[in-house]
């Protein structure tokens, strides 16, 4: 499967800014390089913010926070609701591995 293909997923997340109180939103498709994502709040296109992602562990017993720097590349009002895109733009590579795992077993 190429790694460019988003996967549809249902996690919950936070972008924090700091100084700021955190954006809480819910992803809904995921790849190694982006997010998808639902918020109440519109993110701006350029803006920069801290994404924490609570996921279950691959056991899917234990949360588990996936944790990355990340840029608004798209955001448009759906139903109330925004449907932001964040490209990863910096992610240790401990991160980035358990979020590939958990991609792969996203089907």
């Amino acid at each position: 499967m190429n790694a460019a293909t988003l996967k549809r997923v249902n996690w919950r997340a936070a972008l924090v800014v700091d100084g700021q109180a955190p954006i809480l939103a819910k992803v809904q498709q995921a790849n190694a390089m982006q997010f998808v994502l639902l918020c109440q709040q519109e993110l701006r296109i350029a803006d920069q913010f801290t994404i924490f992602v609570d996921v279950l562990d691959a056991a899917r017993k234990n949360h588990d926070y996936i944790t990355a720097k990340v840029k608004v590349s798209g955001s448009v009002l759906v139903g109330g609701m925004f449907r932001c895109i964040v490209k990863v733009s910096q992610i240790e590579a401990n991160q980035l591995s358990q979020l590939n795992r958990l991609l792969e077993l996203v089907h």
